[in-house]
Protein backbone atom coordinates (compact mmCIF):
# COMPACT_ATOMS: atom_id res chain seq x y z
CA UNK A 1 0.00 0.00 0.00
CA UNK A 2 1.34 3.39 -1.01
CA UNK A 3 1.92 6.03 1.67
CA UNK A 4 -0.22 9.22 1.65
CA UNK A 5 1.84 12.01 -0.02
CA UNK A 6 -0.23 15.24 -0.20
CA UNK A 7 2.31 17.31 -2.11
CA UNK A 8 2.74 14.61 -4.72
CA UNK A 9 -1.00 14.47 -5.34
CA UNK A 10 -1.32 18.24 -5.60
CA UNK A 11 1.65 18.46 -7.94
CA UNK A 12 0.43 15.64 -10.15
CA UNK A 13 -3.16 16.90 -10.44
CA UNK A 14 -2.50 20.66 -10.35
CA UNK A 15 -4.39 21.22 -13.65
CA UNK A 16 -7.49 19.66 -12.08
CA UNK A 17 -7.20 22.09 -9.19
CA UNK A 18 -6.90 25.06 -11.58
CA UNK A 19 -9.76 23.84 -13.75
CA UNK A 20 -12.14 23.33 -10.81
CA UNK A 21 -11.20 26.73 -9.36
CA UNK A 22 -11.60 28.57 -12.67
CA UNK A 23 -14.92 26.95 -13.60
CA UNK A 24 -16.31 27.38 -10.11
CA UNK A 25 -15.30 31.05 -9.84
CA UNK A 26 -16.68 31.79 -13.27
CA UNK A 27 -19.97 30.16 -12.39
CA UNK A 28 -20.24 32.07 -9.11
CA UNK A 29 -19.38 35.35 -10.86
CA UNK A 30 -22.07 34.88 -13.51
CA UNK A 31 -24.63 33.87 -10.90
CA UNK A 32 -23.90 36.86 -8.67
CA UNK A 33 -23.71 39.27 -11.63
CA UNK A 34 -27.16 38.20 -12.82
CA UNK A 35 -28.53 39.31 -9.45
CA UNK A 36 -26.45 42.46 -9.18
CA UNK A 37 -28.02 45.94 -9.12
CA UNK A 38 -26.64 49.46 -8.77
CA UNK A 39 -28.29 52.33 -6.96
CA UNK A 40 -27.28 55.94 -7.56
CA UNK A 41 -28.28 58.26 -4.72
CA UNK A 42 -28.20 62.01 -4.14
CA UNK A 43 -29.61 64.14 -1.33
CA UNK A 44 -31.40 67.36 -2.20
CA UNK A 45 -32.78 70.11 0.01
CA UNK A 46 -35.48 72.65 -0.83
CA UNK A 47 -33.98 76.00 0.07
CA UNK A 48 -36.68 78.47 -0.97
CA UNK A 49 -37.76 81.27 1.39
CA UNK A 50 -40.87 79.32 2.47
CA UNK A 51 -39.47 75.79 2.26
CA UNK A 52 -39.53 75.32 6.04
CA UNK A 53 -43.30 75.83 5.84
CA UNK A 54 -43.61 73.21 3.13
CA UNK A 55 -44.15 75.77 0.37
CA UNK A 56 -42.54 76.41 -3.00
CA UNK A 57 -41.44 79.84 -4.15
CA UNK A 58 -44.88 80.41 -5.73
CA UNK A 59 -46.76 79.47 -2.56
CA UNK A 60 -47.82 75.98 -3.64
CA UNK A 61 -47.07 72.88 -1.60
CA UNK A 62 -43.72 71.17 -2.12
CA UNK A 63 -44.35 67.95 -4.01
CA UNK A 64 -41.23 65.76 -4.44
CA UNK A 65 -43.20 63.38 -6.67
CA UNK A 66 -42.70 65.95 -9.43
CA UNK A 67 -39.21 64.48 -9.76
CA UNK A 68 -40.78 61.49 -11.49
CA UNK A 69 -43.20 63.52 -13.60
CA UNK A 70 -43.55 62.57 -17.26
CA UNK A 71 -42.00 65.83 -18.49
CA UNK A 72 -38.85 65.31 -16.39
CA UNK A 73 -38.44 61.65 -17.38
CA UNK A 74 -39.14 62.31 -21.07
CA UNK A 75 -36.55 65.10 -21.13
CA UNK A 76 -34.03 62.74 -19.51
CA UNK A 77 -34.67 60.07 -22.14
CA UNK A 78 -34.27 62.67 -24.86
CA UNK A 79 -31.05 64.14 -23.43
CA UNK A 80 -29.35 60.76 -22.97
CA UNK A 81 -30.72 59.23 -26.17
CA UNK A 82 -32.19 56.27 -24.29
CA UNK A 83 -34.45 53.65 -25.83
CA UNK A 84 -36.20 52.98 -22.52
CA UNK A 85 -39.77 54.14 -21.95
CA UNK A 86 -40.97 56.56 -19.31
CA UNK A 87 -42.78 53.82 -17.40
CA UNK A 88 -39.68 51.61 -17.33
CA UNK A 89 -37.59 54.34 -15.66
CA UNK A 90 -40.14 55.92 -13.32
CA UNK A 91 -40.60 52.87 -10.98
CA UNK A 92 -36.82 52.69 -10.52
CA UNK A 93 -36.70 56.18 -9.00
CA UNK A 94 -37.26 56.48 -5.28
CA UNK A 95 -37.77 59.68 -3.29
CA UNK A 96 -37.49 59.34 0.49
CA UNK A 97 -37.68 62.15 3.01
CA UNK A 98 -34.72 62.56 5.33
CA UNK A 99 -35.75 63.45 8.88
CA UNK A 100 -32.96 64.89 11.11
CA UNK A 101 -32.45 63.12 14.43
CA UNK A 102 -33.15 66.30 16.39
CA UNK A 103 -36.56 66.52 14.73
CA UNK A 104 -37.43 63.06 15.99
CA UNK A 105 -36.48 64.22 19.47
CA UNK A 106 -38.57 67.38 19.13
CA UNK A 107 -41.53 65.31 17.96
CA UNK A 108 -41.33 62.90 20.88
CA UNK A 109 -40.98 65.77 23.36
CA UNK A 110 -43.91 67.70 21.93
CA UNK A 111 -46.21 64.68 21.83
CA UNK A 112 -45.26 63.62 25.36
CA UNK A 113 -46.12 67.11 26.59
CA UNK A 114 -49.39 67.10 24.70
CA UNK A 115 -48.26 69.90 22.40
CA UNK A 116 -48.97 70.14 18.70
CA UNK A 117 -46.12 69.16 16.45
CA UNK A 118 -45.75 70.20 12.85
CA UNK A 119 -42.78 69.60 10.61
CA UNK A 120 -42.39 69.89 6.84
CA UNK A 121 -39.52 67.87 5.38
CA UNK A 122 -37.17 69.82 3.17
CA UNK A 123 -34.47 67.18 2.63
CA UNK A 124 -34.99 64.15 0.40
CA UNK A 125 -32.85 61.26 -0.80
CA UNK A 126 -33.42 60.59 -4.49
CA UNK A 127 -32.30 57.20 -5.82
CA UNK A 128 -32.26 55.40 -9.15
CA UNK A 129 -31.76 51.63 -9.28
CA UNK A 130 -30.81 49.61 -12.33
CA UNK A 131 -30.58 45.79 -12.52
CA UNK A 132 -27.64 45.33 -14.81
CA UNK A 133 -23.98 44.49 -14.45
CA UNK A 134 -21.43 47.11 -15.44
CA UNK A 135 -24.16 49.80 -15.11
CA UNK A 136 -22.45 52.12 -12.63
CA UNK A 137 -22.07 54.98 -15.10
CA UNK A 138 -25.56 54.42 -16.48
CA UNK A 139 -27.17 54.77 -13.03
CA UNK A 140 -25.15 57.90 -12.27
CA UNK A 141 -25.86 59.54 -15.64
CA UNK A 142 -29.61 58.89 -15.48
CA UNK A 143 -29.98 60.26 -11.95
CA UNK A 144 -27.84 63.30 -12.81
CA UNK A 145 -30.00 64.03 -15.86
CA UNK A 146 -33.22 63.53 -13.88
CA UNK A 147 -32.16 66.01 -11.21
CA UNK A 148 -30.88 68.53 -13.78
CA UNK A 149 -34.18 68.42 -15.66
CA UNK A 150 -36.13 68.58 -12.41
CA UNK A 151 -34.29 71.75 -11.40
CA UNK A 152 -35.27 73.25 -14.76
CA UNK A 153 -38.87 72.02 -14.38
CA UNK A 154 -39.04 73.44 -10.85
CA UNK A 155 -37.83 76.85 -12.00
CA UNK A 156 -40.26 76.97 -14.91
CA UNK A 157 -43.19 75.81 -12.77
CA UNK A 158 -42.65 77.35 -9.33
CA UNK A 159 -40.12 80.17 -9.71
CA UNK A 160 -40.56 81.78 -13.10
CA UNK A 161 -43.50 80.59 -15.20
CA UNK A 162 -42.87 82.99 -18.09
CA UNK A 163 -42.63 81.22 -21.44
CA UNK A 164 -40.29 82.31 -24.20
CA UNK A 165 -42.26 83.49 -27.27
CA UNK A 166 -42.69 80.98 -30.08
CA UNK A 167 -40.47 81.25 -33.11
CA UNK A 168 -41.99 82.73 -36.27
CA UNK A 169 -40.62 79.88 -38.38
CA UNK A 170 -43.54 79.62 -40.83
CA UNK A 171 -43.23 83.19 -42.10
CA UNK A 172 -42.88 83.31 -45.88
CA UNK A 173 -44.37 85.10 -48.88
CA UNK A 174 -46.33 81.93 -49.62
CA UNK A 175 -48.32 82.43 -46.39
CA UNK A 176 -48.37 86.20 -45.81
CA UNK A 177 -48.10 89.55 -47.53
CA UNK A 178 -44.61 90.96 -47.99
CA UNK A 179 -45.21 93.76 -45.51
CA UNK A 180 -46.93 91.42 -43.05
CA UNK A 181 -43.91 89.10 -43.08
CA UNK A 182 -41.75 91.99 -41.94
CA UNK A 183 -44.21 93.03 -39.21
CA UNK A 184 -44.62 89.48 -37.89
CA UNK A 185 -40.86 89.07 -37.63
CA UNK A 186 -40.56 92.50 -35.98
CA UNK A 187 -43.27 91.78 -33.39
CA UNK A 188 -41.76 88.38 -32.62
CA UNK A 189 -38.30 89.90 -32.25
CA UNK A 190 -39.59 92.66 -29.95
CA UNK A 191 -41.41 90.13 -27.74
CA UNK A 192 -38.32 87.90 -27.58
CA UNK A 193 -36.05 90.84 -26.74
CA UNK A 194 -38.44 92.01 -24.00
CA UNK A 195 -38.45 88.52 -22.46
CA UNK A 196 -34.66 88.29 -22.56
CA UNK A 197 -34.25 91.83 -21.21
CA UNK A 198 -36.39 90.89 -18.22
CA UNK A 199 -34.25 87.80 -17.60
CA UNK A 200 -31.10 89.92 -17.78
CA UNK A 201 -32.50 92.15 -15.03
CA UNK A 202 -33.48 89.18 -12.87
CA UNK A 203 -30.00 87.64 -12.84
CA UNK A 204 -27.41 90.19 -13.85
CA UNK A 205 -24.25 88.72 -15.31
CA UNK A 206 -25.69 85.28 -16.13
CA UNK A 207 -23.73 83.64 -18.93
CA UNK A 208 -24.69 80.37 -20.62
CA UNK A 209 -21.87 77.87 -20.98
CA UNK A 210 -23.80 75.88 -23.60
CA UNK A 211 -24.77 78.71 -25.94
CA UNK A 212 -21.91 81.06 -25.13
CA UNK A 213 -24.33 84.00 -24.76
CA UNK A 214 -25.67 86.13 -21.95
CA UNK A 215 -29.20 87.52 -22.01
CA UNK A 216 -27.82 90.95 -22.82
CA UNK A 217 -25.90 89.50 -25.77
CA UNK A 218 -29.07 87.93 -27.14
CA UNK A 219 -31.00 91.18 -26.71
CA UNK A 220 -28.31 92.97 -28.72
CA UNK A 221 -28.56 90.35 -31.47
CA UNK A 222 -32.34 90.75 -31.71
CA UNK A 223 -32.09 94.54 -31.68
CA UNK A 224 -29.42 94.53 -34.39
CA UNK A 225 -31.52 92.38 -36.74
CA UNK A 226 -34.61 94.48 -36.00
CA UNK A 227 -33.04 97.92 -36.36
CA UNK A 228 -30.97 97.07 -39.43
CA UNK A 229 -32.12 94.09 -41.47
CA UNK A 230 -35.86 94.39 -40.78
CA UNK A 231 -35.92 98.16 -41.21
CA UNK A 232 -34.06 97.89 -44.51
CA UNK A 233 -36.42 95.17 -45.72
CA UNK A 234 -39.47 97.20 -44.64
CA UNK A 235 -38.22 100.23 -46.60
CA UNK A 236 -37.52 98.05 -49.65
CA UNK A 237 -41.02 96.54 -49.62
CA UNK A 238 -42.68 99.94 -49.18
CA UNK A 239 -40.54 101.70 -51.81
CA UNK A 240 -41.18 98.97 -54.38
CA UNK A 241 -44.84 98.63 -53.29
CA UNK A 242 -44.66 94.82 -53.21
CA UNK A 243 -48.04 93.17 -52.67
CA UNK A 244 -49.47 89.71 -53.26
CA UNK A 245 -53.17 90.64 -53.09
CA UNK A 246 -53.75 94.40 -53.26
CA UNK A 247 -57.49 94.32 -52.45
CA UNK A 248 -57.01 92.02 -49.46
CA UNK A 249 -54.18 94.16 -48.09
CA UNK A 250 -56.20 97.40 -48.39
CA UNK A 251 -59.29 95.89 -46.76
CA UNK A 252 -57.23 94.35 -43.96
CA UNK A 253 -55.53 97.65 -43.12
CA UNK A 254 -58.81 99.59 -43.27
CA UNK A 255 -60.39 97.15 -40.82
CA UNK A 256 -57.32 97.39 -38.58
CA UNK A 257 -57.52 101.20 -38.55
CA UNK A 258 -61.21 101.03 -37.61
CA UNK A 259 -60.56 98.45 -34.91
CA UNK A 260 -57.77 100.53 -33.37
CA UNK A 261 -60.00 103.62 -33.43
CA UNK A 262 -62.71 101.78 -31.50
CA UNK A 263 -60.07 100.66 -29.00
CA UNK A 264 -58.76 104.22 -28.64
CA UNK A 265 -62.29 105.59 -28.08
CA UNK A 266 -62.91 102.97 -25.40
CA UNK A 267 -59.61 103.78 -23.71
CA UNK A 268 -60.38 107.50 -23.78
CA UNK A 269 -63.62 106.82 -21.89
CA UNK A 270 -61.78 104.64 -19.35
CA UNK A 271 -59.09 107.28 -18.91
CA UNK A 272 -61.71 109.96 -18.31
CA UNK A 273 -63.45 107.83 -15.67
CA UNK A 274 -60.16 107.04 -13.96
CA UNK A 275 -59.27 110.72 -13.92
CA UNK A 276 -62.62 111.56 -12.30
CA UNK A 277 -62.00 109.03 -9.52
CA UNK A 278 -58.52 110.42 -8.89
CA UNK A 279 -59.94 113.96 -8.73
CA UNK A 280 -62.64 112.83 -6.30
CA UNK A 281 -59.98 111.24 -4.14
CA UNK A 282 -58.13 114.53 -4.02
CA UNK A 283 -61.30 116.37 -2.97
CA UNK A 284 -62.10 113.78 -0.31
CA UNK A 285 -58.57 114.01 1.05
CA UNK A 286 -58.97 117.76 1.49
CA UNK A 287 -62.30 117.16 3.24
CA UNK A 288 -60.75 114.58 5.52
CA UNK A 289 -62.92 111.79 4.16
CA UNK A 290 -60.03 109.67 2.91
CA UNK A 291 -58.39 107.62 5.60
CA UNK A 292 -55.10 105.91 6.30
CA UNK A 293 -54.89 102.19 6.93
CA UNK A 294 -53.37 100.98 10.17
CA UNK A 295 -51.44 98.26 8.31
CA UNK A 296 -47.91 99.28 7.52
CA UNK A 297 -46.16 98.38 4.30
CA UNK A 298 -43.01 96.26 4.10
CA UNK A 299 -40.96 99.46 3.96
CA UNK A 300 -42.54 100.74 7.15
CA UNK A 301 -44.76 103.34 5.48
CA UNK A 302 -48.54 103.50 5.62
CA UNK A 303 -50.81 102.94 2.62
CA UNK A 304 -53.40 105.60 1.87
CA UNK A 305 -56.73 104.01 0.95
CA UNK A 306 -60.09 105.15 -0.39
CA UNK A 307 -63.18 104.10 1.50
CA UNK A 308 -65.89 106.34 0.10
CA UNK A 309 -64.90 107.46 -3.41
CA UNK A 310 -67.41 105.80 -5.73
CA UNK A 311 -68.45 107.02 -9.16
CA UNK A 312 -71.98 105.65 -9.00
CA UNK A 313 -73.47 104.18 -5.86
CA UNK A 314 -76.08 102.30 -7.91
CA UNK A 315 -73.39 100.35 -9.75
CA UNK A 316 -71.09 99.78 -6.80
CA UNK A 317 -69.89 96.13 -6.76
CA UNK A 318 -70.48 93.99 -3.70
CA UNK A 319 -67.64 93.14 -1.37
CA UNK A 320 -64.59 95.12 -0.40
CA UNK A 321 -63.95 97.80 -3.03
CA UNK A 322 -61.29 99.60 -1.01
CA UNK A 323 -58.36 100.47 -3.26
CA UNK A 324 -55.09 102.29 -2.87
CA UNK A 325 -54.24 105.63 -4.39
CA UNK A 326 -51.07 104.27 -6.00
CA UNK A 327 -53.10 101.55 -7.72
CA UNK A 328 -55.39 104.23 -9.16
CA UNK A 329 -52.42 106.12 -10.54
CA UNK A 330 -50.89 102.92 -11.93
CA UNK A 331 -54.17 102.00 -13.61
CA UNK A 332 -54.41 105.50 -15.05
CA UNK A 333 -50.87 105.24 -16.43
CA UNK A 334 -51.53 101.77 -17.88
CA UNK A 335 -54.56 103.08 -19.76
CA UNK A 336 -52.46 105.87 -21.24
CA UNK A 337 -49.80 103.34 -22.29
CA UNK A 338 -52.43 101.16 -23.97
CA UNK A 339 -53.80 104.17 -25.82
CA UNK A 340 -50.32 105.11 -27.03
CA UNK A 341 -49.71 101.54 -28.28
CA UNK A 342 -53.05 101.52 -30.08
CA UNK A 343 -52.33 104.90 -31.67
CA UNK A 344 -48.91 103.71 -32.85
CA UNK A 345 -50.39 100.54 -34.34
CA UNK A 346 -53.12 102.57 -36.03
CA UNK A 347 -50.49 104.95 -37.43
CA UNK A 348 -48.51 102.04 -38.89
CA UNK A 349 -51.61 100.63 -40.57
CA UNK A 350 -52.45 104.07 -41.98
CA UNK A 351 -48.86 104.46 -43.22
CA UNK A 352 -49.07 101.18 -45.13
CA UNK A 353 -52.50 102.08 -46.50
CA UNK A 354 -51.20 105.44 -47.75
CA UNK A 355 -48.14 103.81 -49.32
CA UNK A 356 -50.31 101.49 -51.41
CA UNK A 357 -52.97 104.07 -52.24
CA UNK A 358 -51.87 104.43 -55.87
CA UNK A 359 -51.23 100.70 -56.44
CA UNK A 360 -53.75 99.09 -58.79
CA UNK A 361 -52.37 95.62 -59.42
CA UNK A 362 -50.51 92.82 -57.65
CA UNK A 363 -46.75 92.37 -57.84
CA UNK A 364 -45.46 89.78 -60.30
CA UNK A 365 -43.87 87.02 -58.12
CA UNK A 366 -41.28 86.42 -60.84
CA UNK A 367 -40.03 90.02 -60.83
CA UNK A 368 -36.54 90.74 -59.57
CA UNK A 369 -37.87 92.91 -56.70
CA UNK A 370 -40.29 90.23 -55.53
CA UNK A 371 -37.66 87.49 -55.74
CA UNK A 372 -35.14 89.54 -53.77
CA UNK A 373 -37.67 90.35 -51.03
CA UNK A 374 -38.82 86.73 -50.80
CA UNK A 375 -35.25 85.45 -50.53
CA UNK A 376 -34.41 88.11 -47.96
CA UNK A 377 -37.43 87.15 -45.85
CA UNK A 378 -36.40 83.47 -45.95
CA UNK A 379 -32.86 84.45 -44.98
CA UNK A 380 -34.05 86.49 -42.00
CA UNK A 381 -36.37 83.69 -40.88
CA UNK A 382 -33.33 81.40 -40.76
CA UNK A 383 -31.34 83.96 -38.78
CA UNK A 384 -34.15 84.48 -36.29
CA UNK A 385 -34.59 80.71 -36.00
CA UNK A 386 -30.89 80.27 -35.16
CA UNK A 387 -31.16 83.08 -32.62
CA UNK A 388 -34.31 81.48 -31.20
CA UNK A 389 -32.48 78.17 -30.69
CA UNK A 390 -29.62 79.94 -28.91
CA UNK A 391 -32.13 81.77 -26.72
CA UNK A 392 -33.96 78.56 -25.81
CA UNK A 393 -30.66 76.90 -24.91
CA UNK A 394 -29.71 79.87 -22.74
CA UNK A 395 -33.12 80.04 -21.04
CA UNK A 396 -33.07 76.31 -20.28
CA UNK A 397 -29.65 76.60 -18.65
CA UNK A 398 -30.85 79.67 -16.74
CA UNK A 399 -33.85 77.71 -15.46
CA UNK A 400 -31.56 74.91 -14.32
CA UNK A 401 -29.43 77.41 -12.40
CA UNK A 402 -32.51 79.16 -11.08
CA UNK A 403 -33.95 75.87 -9.90
CA UNK A 404 -30.64 74.94 -8.27
CA UNK A 405 -30.81 78.21 -6.31
CA UNK A 406 -34.03 76.94 -4.72
CA UNK A 407 -33.00 73.27 -4.46
CA UNK A 408 -29.55 72.51 -3.10
CA UNK A 409 -27.53 69.35 -3.72
CA UNK A 410 -26.37 68.18 -0.30
CA UNK A 411 -23.85 65.75 -1.79
CA UNK A 412 -22.60 64.47 -5.11
CA UNK A 413 -24.16 61.38 -6.64
CA UNK A 414 -22.97 58.15 -5.04
CA UNK A 415 -23.41 54.73 -6.69
CA UNK A 416 -23.61 51.65 -4.47
CA UNK A 417 -23.73 48.01 -5.57
CA UNK A 418 -26.26 45.66 -4.02
CA UNK A 419 -23.74 42.79 -3.91
CA UNK A 420 -20.00 43.01 -3.27
CA UNK A 421 -18.59 41.15 -6.27
CA UNK A 422 -14.99 41.32 -5.03
CA UNK A 423 -15.92 39.70 -1.73
CA UNK A 424 -17.86 36.91 -3.41
CA UNK A 425 -15.04 36.41 -5.90
CA UNK A 426 -12.45 36.04 -3.13
CA UNK A 427 -14.64 33.59 -1.22
CA UNK A 428 -15.30 31.55 -4.35
CA UNK A 429 -11.56 31.32 -5.11
CA UNK A 430 -10.87 29.97 -1.61
CA UNK A 431 -13.83 27.57 -1.74
CA UNK A 432 -13.09 26.07 -5.15
CA UNK A 433 -9.35 25.97 -4.48
CA UNK A 434 -10.08 23.67 -1.53
CA UNK A 435 -12.55 21.72 -3.67
CA UNK A 436 -9.91 21.32 -6.41
CA UNK A 437 -7.39 20.09 -3.86
CA UNK A 438 -9.92 17.56 -2.58
CA UNK A 439 -10.47 16.29 -6.11
CA UNK A 440 -6.70 15.99 -6.64
CA UNK A 441 -6.34 14.00 -3.41
CA UNK A 442 -9.31 11.82 -4.37
CA UNK A 443 -7.86 11.11 -7.82
CA UNK A 444 -4.44 10.44 -6.29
Amino acid sequence: MKSFDLLRYLKKWWFVIMLVTAVGCLGVYEFISSRQSYTATAVIQYAGPNASEGLNADGTRIDPSEITSASVINKTIQDLGLTASTESIRPRISVQEVIPEDEETKKETALSNGDEYEYYPTTYAVSFTVDSKDATDYARNVLDSVLTNYFQYYSETHVDADIFPNNASNVSVANYEYIDCVEILRNNANESAAFLRKKAEEKYGFYSVKSGYSFSDLVSEYEYLTQNALNDLYAYVINNKLVRDHNLLVNTKKNAILRYQLQIDSLNNNISEAKDIIDQFGDKTLDGAAVYSTIRNADGGETQIITDVVRDYTTQPSGDVTTTYDKLIQHYADLHAERIDAAIAQGKAQEILDAYADVTRNTDPASAEAQWASDRIDELVQKFTSLYELSIETVEEFNQVNGADNIKMKNSIVVNAKLNLKLYAALSVILFLFLGCFCAIFLG
